[in-house]
């Protein structure tokens, strides 16, 4: 009897201790399917997971992933496409697919119906690019006008001209295809119903959205010991050097990484030449010039200093293509004032402007004052382009990517790095996009202390700036 109960408790113990397999039916994500703008995050999770779950991306170019704990991860919008998530946890993989927009758009309704003479508004709600658009089946049968910009939402006043029928799309500009959204117009004078009536929705932005957040919303730094102990020791560098500076490391995945000073306005020197170089590519883009478009070089184009052009006679004949590739290969002044004469100064003052840097402006300087956050901005706007298959946008980083004279690839090799470089009396900077594992931007602006002190200087920021940004894989 006692050995019987001996055993008897052996297998109660067994059965206590033993843990039975996890069923896959109780394993399930959040999302099965997710859209989500570029620059975008949302946070999935696994429920009834016993283990850990183990992350990955079907093309991480497209959305990538980032492990936020045991059970749950965020998934970044990189570009436009289409990519699986797995997520492999207790014998099983669970998949979502995220389908990566430039943005999200929503209306507040899908039709409106009106007598001629009659206005209604709609409510607009955009998640990522706001550059919309609107393409009309009929433009005889209404108008639209925009009102101004409230937060991620705004209204579209629709007023009917004629009677008929209309099909308006809102769109972001250049996606088409995979952001549109109709609204049905019905213009009838007679007041009869000629469509069935739908509630409409609800102004703002969907619920599906409240999980969809900026990456600004996102914890971006790593607040681990490396990290500081790397913020410190560019503080270091910076103390140590006597002249001004401005040193900015940017991610566009986690943010500002660290910045000194970076809205004082100093000589900006050749810098200009990226923006400047940018606004000729969407000219050339929007089929105001052309690559093949020829230009000779006169005495008013005459620049000295850096630059192959200058040693040429006056009369030689060149392309914009050449005159592109040299102003940002070699930051050549001669190849920067030929494209001034072609493509102008009004235009590119606007595009500033509509960038927020209406204080950067051509004029009578040809080399304005600029700051780290303006050379960020305008290295992210070319980087943005780089994988354009336009002949325009494939030059210009090219050329980025092969410039020469650079103090930063003295110290940084082995990973693609697009440079731009600014150099006048008193002042050296560099703006760079380096496309390693963490991809991120370096602006180092100097004041000169004589030439060795600021390379020194800016070769030595640059080796603790990739420490910076290397701390952060240490993220989790």
């Amino acid at each position: 009897m006692r050995r019987l109960l001996s055993v008897f408790m052996a297998v109660i113990l067994v059965i206590s201790f033993t843990q039975l397999p996890v069923s896959a039916a109780s394993l399930k994500l959040n999302r099965s399917s997710v859209d989500i703008p570029v620059d975008y995050y949302t946070t999935l999770k696994v429920k009834g997971a016993k283990g850990t779950v183990k992350w990955s991306s079907e093309n991480s170019k497209i959305a990538s992933v980032e492990p936020v704990d045991g059970k749950s991860a965020d998934i970044i919008g990189k570009k436009t496409g289409t990519a699986t998530i797995f997520a492999k946890v207790d014998g099983t993989t669970l998949k979502c697919r995220v389908n990566v927009k430039k943005s999200l758009i929503s209306v507040s309704s899908d039709h409106a119906e009106l007598s001629k003479g009659e206005s209604k508004t709609i409510s607009v709600s955009v998640l990522g690019s706001k550059k919309l658009s609107v393409r009309s089946s009929n433009k005889n049968v209404c108008s639209v006008s925009w009102d101004k910009w409230d937060g991620n939402n705004i209204n579209i006043r629709i007023k009917a001209k004629k009677d008929g029928a209309a099909e308006l799309d809102l769109y972001t500009k250049d996606y088409f295809k995979s952001t549109a959204v109709p609204v049905d117009i019905i213009v009838d004078s007679s007041g009869t119903l000629l469509m069935d009536a739908a509630p409409d929705a609800a102004e703002g932005e969907p619920d599906e959205w409240k999980d969809i957040m900026p990456l600004s919303e996102r914890k971006k730094k790593s607040e681990n010991a490396d990290y500081k102990k790397y913020c410190a020791e560019m503080q270091q560098i910076i103390a140590g050097y006597d002249h001004s500076c401005e040193v900015l490391l940017y991610s566009p995945e986690y943010g500002e990484l660290f910045s000194h000073n970076t809205k004082e306005y100093v000589p900006g020197a050749s810098t200009i030449k990226l923006a400047y170089a940018y606004y000729c590519c969407t000219q050339i883009e929007q089929g105001r010039h052309s690559l093949s478009e020829t230009l000779k070089y006169e005495q008013k184009h005459y620049y000295g200093s850096s630059g192959k052009i200058q040693f040429y006679d006056f009369g030689t004949e060149w392309n914009v293509a050449t005159l592109l590739d040299y102003t940002l290969r070699y930051s050549d002044n001669v190849a920067y004032f030929m494209l001034l004469d072609i493509f102008g100064e009004d235009g590119f003052n606007e595009m500033l402007r509509s960038w927020g840097y209406g204080s950067i402006q051509l004029g009578d300087r040809k080399y304005p004052d600029s700051n780290a956050e303006f050379l960020k901005t305008s290295m992210l706007k070319m980087q943005e382009k780089s994988s354009d298959s336009r002949q325009c946008w494939k030059l210009a980083w090219n050329a980025l990517l092969q410039s020469e004279k650079i103090e930063i690839r003295k110290e940084i090799s082995g990973v693609d790095m697009a440079v731009k470089f600014g150099s006048t009396y008193g002042y050296y900077h560099e703006v760079c996009y380096i496309d390693g594992d963490i991809p991120h931007v370096l602006v180092i602006m100097t004041g000169v202390e004589g030439k060795t002190r600021s390379e020194a200087f800016i070769r030595k920021a640059a080796v603790c700036a990739e420490k910076i940004v290397q701390s952060q894989k240490r993220r989790y």
